[in-house]
């Protein structure tokens, strides 16, 4: 009897015992997504900048060229990109008087890093008061009780040289920043025309954008941050290779700032690579992981061939992985600037 209670007693502490313990969840993939066949129209000059969201093909369609500076949004954020698909430079002048300046007798002028690295821009860090939710509405080189003409330098922004010089050269100072937006002063070079202008943040966007064009202006480009993965456009790449450095503008595929990881996998064909697999592959969050690279001009056909076993590694916002390759960049009329590709959610 006594053998049949300890038997029984043991059986109940065990039972509790294990109900002590939570069970480990177990996490059950969802089954692979559909092959899917893109083809994107950037014309044959490349004119036309497309975001793209895998999840759904979505496109928005706009012209690269609409934007000069893109100002990073966000609480801190007070970084500043010019478009170097259109071939344009910035340099700061060694002058905090903005009608001063009016020339552009030996500037240096510097480009972006086409990785999007915020530390290698040709603005640089323009402000010695980084911007934070707890500080007071003025957190940059001009404080309320400073003078616009005594803090801060001017910058000289090249526009490229589609422009003609009245359009092209212009002059800019980045006043302040706040949590919530940025001033700048800004002119032609020759002073016919002096503005400024309050860029104001969002957080539904990676930037804020600003053109020169009617007179400067605060304009939106990109769609909501959450609802694209990457973008084909015109972008500056440097080729450090040569001596000097080239900075030579291509077509290409960027990665979206926030939260968009990638990577390239040339092992393995695109039929062979799953899930598994692709959680294998380095990524990172270069911007230009992509880039132009998955296509090649050969002089010998004098055309654009398509780099072979080229396979890309996309892990997006949600985490979820694809798999892309590029297989054409002509059109059924045999005009280059379509790229087409084939990419799936694994």
């Amino acid at each position: 009897m006594n053998r049949i209670r300890y038997s029984i007693i043991a059986i109940i502490v065990a039972i509790l015992l294990s109900s002590c313990f939570r069970k480990e969840d177990t996490l059950t993939l969802s089954k692979p997504g559909n092959v899917e066949v893109a083809t994107i129209a950037q014309g044959s000059d490349y004119a036309n900048q497309i975001f793209f969201d895998l999840n759904d093909g979505n496109m928005l369609v706009n012209d690269f060229a609409m934007w000069d500076l893109a100002f990073e949004n966000g609480v801190n954020g007070f970084h500043i990109w010019i478009n170097g698909g259109k071939g344009m430079y910035a340099g700061v002048v060694n002058e905090t008087n903005i009608d001063m300046v009016q020339d552009t007798v030996g500037l240096t002028w510097r480009w972006d890093s086409p990785t999007g690295n915020p530390d290698s821009t040709a603005i640089g860090n323009w402000t010695n008061y980084l911007p934070t939710s707890s500080q007071k509405p003025y957190t940059s080189v001009q404080r309320p009780d400073e003078s616009e003409q005594t803090t801060g330098a001017v910058y000289l922004v090249d526009r490229g040289n589609t422009f003609n010089n009245a359009d092209r050269y212009w002059k800019i100072k980045f006043l302040w920043v706040t949590g919530d937006a940025y001033k700048i002063k800004y002119a032609r070079l020759d002073n016919t025309y002096k503005d400024s202008l309050i860029i104001e943040k969002s957080n539904q966007f990676n930037f804020s954008y600003f053109t020169f064009d009617n007179g400067g202006q605060q304009i939106t480009v990109e769609p909501n941050k959450s609802t694209w993965d990457i973008v084909f456009t015109r972008y500056r790449y440097v080729f450090y290779s040569t001596t000097p450095y080239t900075p030579y503008v291509v077509s290409g595929v960027l990665l979206n700032p926030t939260g968009i990881y990638a990577g390239v996998d040339s092992t393995l064909t695109f039929e062979e690579i799953d899930y598994q697999k692709a959680k294998q592959v380095p990524l990172v969050n270069a911007r230009d992981i992509i880039g132009y690279n998955w296509k090649t001009y050969s002089f010998d056909s004098q055309s654009y061939l398509i780099a072979p076993n080229r396979n890309y590694i996309i892990r997006d916002e949600k985490g979820y992985y694809w798999k892309l390759r590029f297989i054409d960049f002509y059109n059924e009329s045999g005009e280059k600037g379509y790229p087409k590709f084939e990419y799936q959610r694994l």
